[in-house]
């Protein structure tokens, strides 16, 4: 922070999730930290905006990564069952939902370099399809719709 205050320009990037709008079971802590960036970027956004400084955060959904692979899951015995039942259909799911990390990369890009006070970028089709489903029909149907997808 003291170079960017210094020369009173710069770009922060952050990245969340689309998660931070749309809950999923099971991963409520990660989604309670993404929605906690969401939030900081937004308040920071007022402070930083006075020393001519832009904040921004790249917002991606399910990506082709080995996110899920290389995580370490736990879940208590009471839940295991509807645990591996989540787990199972989410990543049957991802594989055919999941953007590439090139598509974030473009949108990383763009963000850094379009000079706009904008401070989402939706990254990737699965982002854009989930917020624009919350938008249309709103948390309360879309969080049923996954109760009914996953369980």
């Amino acid at each position: 922070m003291p170079y960017f205050r210094t020369r009173r320009t710069g770009t922060i990037i952050t990245t969340t999730s689309s998660t931070a709008y749309i809950p999923y079971p099971f991963i409520a802590v990660y989604e309670a930290v993404k929605s906690a960036l969401e939030t900081w970027t937004a308040g920071m956004s007022y402070e930083l905006d006075r020393m001519g400084l832009t904040i921004k955060t790249i917002v991606p959904g399910y990506m082709r990564t080995d996110f899920g692979k290389n995580g370490e899951f736990a879940a208590h015995e009471d839940y295991q069952e509807d645990f591996n039942k989540y787990i199972e259909k989410l990543m049957a799911e991802t594989a055919s939902l999941a953007d590439s990390p090139d598509d974030v990369a473009a949108i990383v890009y763009e963000a850094a370099t379009d000079n706009k006070k904008q401070l989402h970028y939706m990254a990737g089709n699965h982002a854009k399809t989930e917020y624009r489903w919350l938008k249309k029909e709103g948390l309360e149907v879309v969080m049923n719709a996954l109760k009914k997808r996953f369980f």
